[in-house]
């Protein structure tokens, strides 16, 4: 029994730990100059308003890596709330467990004291039956 609660407590330790690890790591966040960089040249001095094309899909890949942390966020949200329901199924079932356990405990007892009660009347039976043989020849032996 200790052996059993010994490896469910690892096991629920292990998905713990690997959320905590890989829960902590984040995205790094780009700044203005980071984004011009990507883009490569600056065109604020050239006249031309437009940002370059480069520019534009770095800020693209960027939206999308934002929208694919959120989505990241959003099932590590869901697999924590069903660790969450799975533990406290578990917590259930180990309960109805350990009542079964003692049910079963309670009945072997009372089976082994009816089994013990029946051995002891059985034995009465026999006693009583050999009285009775022993009445019956004791007068079988006076009324000859």
């Amino acid at each position: 029994m200790k052996e059993l609660e010994r490896q469910q407590k690892e096991v629920e330790e292990r998905p713990e730990k690997d959320f905590t690890e890989k829960g902590s790591r984040s995205l790094p966040g780009l700044s203005a100059a980071a984004l011009a960089s990507l883009g490569g040249t600056s065109r604020r001095g050239s006249g031309d308003t437009s940002i370059s094309v480069d520019t534009e899909a770095s800020i693209r890949e960027i939206k999308e890596l934002n929208e694919l942390k959120d989505q990241i966020q959003d099932v590590e949200g869901k697999y924590m709330q069903g660790l969450k329901e799975m533990k406290d199924s578990l917590a259930e079932v180990e309960e109805k467990y350990k009542k079964a356990m003692v049910s079963n405990a309670q009945l072997d007892n009372e089976k082994t004291n009816f089994l013990y009660q029946v051995d002891t009347l059985k034995d009465m039976l026999l006693e009583l039956e050999e009285q009775l043989a022993e009445s019956r020849r004791q007068y079988d032996e006076k009324n000859k």
